[in-house]
């Protein structure tokens, strides 16, 4: 195995951690060691952040939040309803996809019900289509996605978005992160402290989400929420993860051992499911019938339940990537693509028993396998192929997403850089190998 030095080498005597760190692009390492709440940026630092305020304390209509279908997303829905609850007294509505969709298009008729205003956490930027459906209707978008300048911010629309936000350092803040600030300016506003109960989740979700982990922000947000956890929905995942923990909640416990049983829920739950993970996540005290085998019919706290579900999920979730992923390399094989430097499989009726669902996780699969790109995707009724892209990490450029969209052929790319979703017509596949043999 051949092994490349991204930074400067050890120099004899050095001290280890300062190298490490420094090859990480930490630049003021100790500050980064040192990082405490005085690095979480300012709200104001959010732009329109003021107008989602002030448009919040003048509704008196219904409000919804849209649940998006990652744990950040979970997160983000969880920690504004639990807010509002305990400021206001409010318990606003909340919709959760059926499947891993995300922002409001699977939603409109549930928007369509009356609602004055509508939360999109972690999710929205490029939803404008969409929302200008709704005119009567105000959207608050609490984002950390890139905006496509191709997508129209309407009047409607009040748009918080790190991306967007000039005097927000730190571009790699989590969904739940920007919700999280809108939050604490209540607070500010307000003269209360609530947004305090959420570090733990804000921790999380910055994690789960793949976000970097070597801003002074992140740093200061991971030191305190992951020292002490209050949430029971986290504390529960712990307990079920508790070996692999061994009774300490880490980055890296996070990555490998609790956000995955959150993101096998989205990805292979049932409605029913996915409410009841998010009530275990929202609301602090909410007791449900369990249905693990031989409980008849004990009433058990919501988070110990839906854990247990989650593992369940995961097992489920596990099964199915394997399946696709095998299916995948089939396809590969019968039209002889191994040559190709990045894989685009459409996936055929060979498919038809996995869910879309499972799209971005068998991509990362097929990725790890080949140790290339991945587009995976099925075609649609009007000729697109619609799917997720994973890039790994050693690849030659800084974000695949807008190398892809660089090569103007594909309707969309939107989400992070190496992990995203895609739409381009299956005309125009032929050019797009040639772009990537160019």
């Amino acid at each position: 195995m051949q092994f490349e030095l991204r930074g400067t080498e050890l120099q004899t005597g050095e001290p280890v951690l300062p190298w490490i760190l420094h090859n990480r692009g930490v630049k003021d390492i100790d500050s980064f060691l040192g990082a405490n709440k005085s690095w979480v940026g300012k709200p104001t630092d959010l732009d329109n952040i003021e107008k989602a305020y002030q448009t919040l304390m003048k509704n008196e209509g219904k409000i919804l939040t849209i649940v998006d279908s990652d744990m950040d997303g979970y997160c983000s829905s969880a920690i504004l309803w639990n807010y509002l609850n305990k400021a206001f007294g409010l318990e606003i509505d909340y919709f959760i996809h059926e499947g891993k969709q995300h922002g409001i298009s699977d939603a409109l008729d549930k928007i369509s019900e009356g609602y004055s205003l509508v939360f999109v956490p972690d999710a929205g930027s490029n939803d404008g289509k969409y929302m200008a459906d709704f005119p009567n209707t105000t959207f608050i978008v609490l984002d950390h996605h890139d905006y496509n300048s191709d997508n129209p911010i309407l009047d409607n629309m009040i748009v918080v978005n790190a991306q967007l936000s000039p005097n927000y350092i730190n571009k790699s803040v989590s969904g739940t992160g920007v919700t999280w600030q809108f939050l604490r300016y209540i607070d500010e506003k307000q003269g209360t402290n609530f947004a305090d109960n959420y570090w733990d989740m804000v921790a999380v979700s910055i994690v789960s989400d793949m976000m970097e982990l070597n801003t002074l922000e992140n740093r200061a947000i991971l030191e305190r929420g992951l020292k002490n956890p209050t949430n029971n929905m986290i504390l529960a995942l712990g307990d079920k993860a508790s070996y692999q923990l061994a009774g300490e909640l880490t980055p890296k416990g996070v990555a490998f051992y609790v956000a995955p049983l959150v993101n096998a829920m989205c990805r292979v739950g049932t409605l029913d499911q996915k409410e009841r993970m998010f009530l275990a996540f929202a609301v602090d005290e909410h007791y449900v019938e369990s249905k693990a085998r031989g409980s008849n019919g004990e009433l058990v706290d919501v988070a110990t339940e839906s854990a247990r579900e989650c593992v369940n999920a995961k097992g489920k979730q596990s099964r199915l990537r394997d399946k696709m992923a095998n299916l995948s390399e089939g396809y590969i094989d019968e039209y002889d693509l191994e040559r190709e430097p990045i894989l685009v499989v459409s996936m055929d009726s060979r498919f038809v028993k996995v869910p879309t669902e499972m799209n971005g996780l068998s991509a990362q699969e097929i990725s790890k396998r080949y140790d290339r790109p991945v587009l995976l995707g099925r075609v649609n009724s009007e000729g697109y192929l619609r799917g997720s892209v994973r890039a790994p990490e050693q690849i030659p450029v800084e974000s695949f997403k807008d190398f892809l969209a660089e090569s103007n052929l594909f309707e969309y790319t939107e989400g992070h850089a190496s992990a995203f979703g895609y739409s381009i017509h299956e005309s125009k596949i032929n050019k797009l190998n040639d772009y990537f043999h160019t």
